[in-house]
């Protein structure tokens, strides 16, 4: 939090723990490049200079209440955080046994769950959601012959769920702080009307470079329907030594949210530590606040939500399956499956497409255009599978196996509210040094497109993303294995073997509005769009996976079930997510530097679980029996290796935009696996260079890993049967020796924690209590 002297414009507090912070007036020096300013003397912005918006903003920020660090300007605030959680679970299921070969069932469930936990500064209380869940089933099998069932599914879940933050039905943007254009000022179309209104309600987000004031959580406010119909139909026929299996499955989605999380629908603020810096000097998060104090935005975000969302589409497969008993000792699996994905849709109307050429986009199956606007869908998506295990005697069996699967990502999700059905715009400045204007200027009103001509102008600063219909087929994922199973005495089996994956043309987004330097105006497509993401989606990543796995088994017996797993693997991808996400590099020149280690890279991975009934008294009877008998013990350990992370470089030079600056490292790094915590740096911070200039920086995505952590949760039961009845205690604890377990260290070079840890990666230890009738 901004301490005293900080929020009159004072920043000595800051030189004096840092001697090379310097503050410089941006009305001072170079208007197009920021060069030559002068300091403000004494790190000191005179008080007819702070802006008078900034100051009303600034007075929700709480007062620190801890003493904090660095000369008491960071980790200066702590509060209590309680979320709420409630949830009630209904379920409820009919079985009818209409012949000896044809059994019927039906079931319904329900979930109605609340949870509160959206917290954001100032506010102390939390905000939250509500979702019910309702589904249904009915399915039935038919044994037609000893050796001839079918079996048939039919399903429906439906979710309905909406959320809002603690800020929501107060404009604060707009009457507390009277900023021009945020919450619902300026806002356009159908989805803003009426009771649409009152959702751009709440706190703009306020990015001071200390803690984020105001509401940032741009998903929220959001109301969301999701339909989801399933069938699936299945024969199974037995002749000989072959069991074959064919069959069909259907889903139909549907999802009706409001939800312009592109950006914010309340308006967001940015502000850059260079708008009171120069080229050259390394700006931190106080020059960021001095931008704050002076007004001076770096560039603003706003979403509106202009058409009512909507998106359809469906999903079948038909497959055959034959398990072929060769001998006693060898068991074949073949399959073939055909998978199909019929193109998404609006309710109303096809996708939408962007013209790079004209910069208009077209929507599909409106003012004479093709439904699909040239996306073809695949109709030749065949899946083959194999898989053999054999048993070379009663003790050890050898399996391998390999599949392949087309990625089923429903379009759904990446594509269901872009232009113009989410109008998301902003702007910036020139580069990073030259604000954008004055915070008083506020954020001007949303484009009002035409839409009923099917062709709608793509206006400057409005981000897109659409399907690329050269490059949009579904991808592949294709894991194969080979096992050794042995059973070994006291019951206990180990196997161990090899399993990889290769993922193929995972989908994706590649910004073609990028800079490789230069800052914004060197934007690929400024002229045309301005500060805005133009986002080409399509079938662009890879991921590969290998590892080598041990599993160790004991049934439970005599009171003891043993399960172990070790793993020992690598991992490397392009992106770690797949449909709504972007590549850390989208330049050309550095775009294969994206394929790295995974973001869930883990070496090692050691679980071990043991479920230990204590087996004296078993069978007697009276009060000390009663006490001592029905005791069991439950224990889940592990040890994992640390997690991986990037340390980002100095960009005021490079002024690239679309990547990721990184630092650059010097020799071979000391550090990394020394005492993990906040009293020693991780790594050595010396070998960090945090600006490379003019120049990309030469550490890598993901090129360092964190503290490895153990971990055990233990829990104790005891069970007091009476009669056919049984009431169960329950003491559950998570972290049971309260083991302090560190997250990854501070990446951010201009932070004076740089490599320490702060944060830890479990929470200390929770005791639960608990007891469960059983009747």
């Amino acid at each position: 939090m901004p301490t005293t002297k900080m929020r009159t414009g004072d920043f000595s507090e800051v030189l004096a723990d840092n001697p090379a912070f310097r503050l410089y007036d941006p009305a001072t020096g170079n208007q197009s490049t920021g060069a030559g300013r002068a300091e403000f003397g004494g790190a000191l912005i005179p008080a007819n200079r702070i802006s008078s918006i900034s100051q009303t903003i600034q007075n929700q920020y709480p007062l620190p209440n801890v003493a904090g660090t660095n000369n008491g300007t960071q980790n200066n605030y702590e509060i209590a955080r309680f979320p709420e959680a409630t949830r009630d679970n209904y379920d409820f299921k009919v079985n009818w046994n209409r012949t000896s070969s044809n059994q019927i069932w039906g079931k319904y469930s329900m979930m109605d769950a609340s949870v509160q936990d959206l917290f954001y500064v100032p506010f102390t209380e939390a905000g939250g959601g509500d979702t019910t869940v309702k589904l249904w089933s009915l399915g039935q099998t038919y044994t037609i012959s000893p050796t001839l069932i079918w079996d048939a599914t039919f399903g429906s879940n439906v979710m309905d769920h909406a959320s809002q933050g603690p800020d929501f039905g107060t404009n604060y943007g707009l009457d507390v702080f009277g900023i021009p254009g945020s919450n619902n000022a300026g806002t356009t179309g159908l989805g803003s009307q009426g009771q649409y209104a009152d959702f751009y309600s709440g706190m703009p987000a306020i990015n001071t470079g200390l803690a984020v004031l105001g509401n940032d959580a741009g998903w929220t406010p959001v109301t969301r329907l999701e339909k989801n119909y399933t069938f699936s139909t299945n024969v199974t026929q037995v002749a000989g030594r072959h069991e074959i299996r064919s069959g069909f499955d259907y889903v139909h989605l549907s999802l009706d949210p409001w939800q312009p999380e592109i950006n914010n629908p309340r308006g967001n603020f940015d502000f850059s530590g260079d708008i009171t810096g120069v080229p050259g000097y390394s700006s931190n998060a106080w020059n960021s606040y001095g931008a704050f104090l002076l007004g001076q935005t770096s560039g603003f975000g706003k979403s509106v939500q202009f058409e009512v969302m909507t998106a359809r589409e469906n999903q079948m497969d038909i497959y055959v399956n034959d398990r072929w008993q060769v001998n006693d000792k060898l068991t074949v699996n073949a399959g073939l499956r055909w998978e199909y994905y019929p193109l998404m849709s609006r309710e109303d109307r096809g996708l939408e497409q962007l013209n790079l050429q004209t910069f208009n986009v077209a929507l599909g199956g409106v003012g004479g255009n093709a439904d699909d606007l040239g996306i073809k869908v695949s109709k030749g998506l065949f899946a083959p599978r194999l898989g053999a295990a054999y048993r070379i005697n009663d003790d050890t069996v050898v399996r391998a196996g390999y599949g392949r699967t087309f990625n089923p990502l429903p379009w759904s999700r990446p594509m269901r509210g872009f232009y113009p059905l989410t109008i998301a715009y902003s702007d910036a400045g020139p580069n990073g040094f030259i604000s954008y204007g004055p915070l008083s200027a506020g954020i001007p009103g949303a484009p009002n497109p035409d839409i009923a001509s099917g062709n709608v102008p793509l206006p400057s600063g409005v981000d897109m993303r659409w399907a690329d219909a050269n490059d949009s087929e579904r991808g592949t994922i294709d894991p194969w294995n080979v096992f050794a199973e042995r059973r070994l005495p006291g019951d206990i089996s180990l196997s161990t073997g090899y399993v990889g994956t290769a993922t193929n043309d995972g989908y994706a987004d590649l910004n073609l509005n990028y800079a490789e330097t230069g800052g914004n105006v060197n934007r690929q497509f400024f002229g045309q769009a301005g500060t805005a993401d133009i986002l080409l989606w399509g079938a662009r990543t890879k991921a590969r996976y290998h590892s080598l796995q041990m599993a160790l088994n004991r049934p439970f017996k005599n009171g003891l079930l043993l399960k172990g797993a070790y793993t020992f693997s690598k991992a490397l991808n392009e992106a770690d997510d797949d449909g709504w996400v972007g590549l850390t590099w989208n330049q050309p020149s550095q775009i294969d530097r994206d394929y790295a280690r995974a973001g869930y890279d883990r070496p090692h991975m050691l679980q071990m679980r043991f479920v230990y009934e204590r087996p004296w008294f078993r069978d007697a009877s009276g009060i000390v029996p009663m006490l001592l008998k029905a005791w069991q013990v439950n224990g889940i350990g592990s040890w994992v290796s640390g997690a991986p992370f990037t340390v980002g470089g100095d960009n005021s030079l490079l002024q690239q935009v679309g990547g990721t600056q990184t630092a650059n490292v010097s020799g071979a790094l000391t550090g990394g696996f020394g005492t993990a915590g906040p009293d020693e740096p991780w790594y050595a911070p010396s070998q960090f260079t945090y600006n490379p200039g003019n120049a990309w920086g030469d550490s890598g995505r993901n090129a360092f890993r964190g503290p490895a952590n153990w971990n055990l949760d233990l829990s104790l039961f005891k069970a007091f049967p009476i009669g056919k009845r049984r009431v169960e205690f329950r003491a559950e604890s998570t972290n049971v020796f309260n083991h302090t377990q560190w997250a990854n260290p501070v990446t951010d070079m201009t932070n004076a924690n740089f490599m320490t840890i702060r944060t830890l990666a479990r929470q200390p230890r929770r005791v639960q209590l608990g007891l469960r009738f059983a009747f």
